[in-house]
């Protein structure tokens, strides 16, 4: 019965989140289709300096107008690099490899072809894969403790299936064979802001130390407003799923929204 559930809320989330992208807005997402590839929401969330070098960011859509804006990229993401005092590969004497992962689902479809396109066409530049990111219509904050518990235990089954991406994520930035090409992993939506902001504010709590109000915060920053229902949702599950499966002890997933002031940590 519980799978069922669960099924049934998958597939109603999904038909929802489509509704919306396919109409531009709503009152769950929040979307702006088609953000041009921008400075403020290209950041810098991880880097290792094994091997030939692996760094891992969070953007918005790298195509404009069907075109896969591949020198922009590069050049936002050796900004955003440089300013942490990281470093990064010389973009116009080396060859680098991109980990594209795309979030975006099949009402998106003319996008992911875009990307899916150019790297079917340059597969030198890299690969493309896509991961597919609903959130939630439901928050675990409003659900008893008894029922919170229970639909945390089952979130790799859900369709975003956190549990198994974000540590994917993470151990491509640190694999256990170094690269040899300077790698260059990103993971986006459209706007960079709502189902980027799940991914990366889940990738944040886990590995970065940040609280659940710490990450909220964070992704609203980039976002410039809240970002959406659905992905505030989304994210707040994984919370739980760190603090039931996990051990994790100070997130404070229930408290993630008081309005008091709070403290960004620098990420790298």
């Amino acid at each position: 019965m519980r799978n069922l559930k669960l099924h049934i809320l998958a597939t109603v989330s999904i038909l929802a989140a489509s509704q919306v992208y396919a109409t531009g807005g709503g009152n769950f997402y929040q979307t702006n289709l088609g953000t041009p590839l921008s400075y403020h929401r290209v950041r810098l969330l991880d880097y290792s300096e094994a091997g030939a070098g692996t760094w891992l960011f969070r953007t918005s859509l790298p195509s404009i107008n069907g075109t896969f804006s591949y020198d922009t990229l590069l050049s936002l993401m050796q900004q955003r690099s440089i300013e942490a005092n990281i470093s990064f590969p010389n973009i116009t004497t080396e060859q680098v490899k991109l980990i594209d992962i795309n979030l975006l689902n099949i009402a998106e479809y003319d996008d992911m072809q875009t990307e899916k396109n150019f790297f079917a066409a340059n597969p030198d530049k890299g690969v493309y894969y896509n991961w597919p990111i609903v959130g939630s219509l439901v928050s675990p904050n409003w659900l008893s403790d008894a029922e919170r518990i229970k639909e945390v235990a089952a979130l790799n089954s859900s369709v975003d299936n956190l549990p198994n991406l974000i540590p994917r994520i993470r151990n491509t930035v640190f694999n256990e064979v170094p690269p040899t090409t300077p790698t260059l992993i990103f993971f986006h939506c459209e706007a960079g802001a709502d189902r980027t902001g799940q991914v990366a504010a889940s990738y944040m709590m886990q590995y970065h130390g940040y609280t659940a109000k710490q990450a909220f915060e964070w992704d609203n920053e980039v976002a410039g407003r809240n970002i959406a229902q659905m992905s505030q949702n989304g994210m707040l599950f994984y919370c739980w799923w760190l603090t039931y499966q996990q051990g994790f002890k100070n997130l404070d997933c229930m408290n993630y929204s008081s309005t008091s002031g709070v403290e960004i940590p620098i990420i790298v």
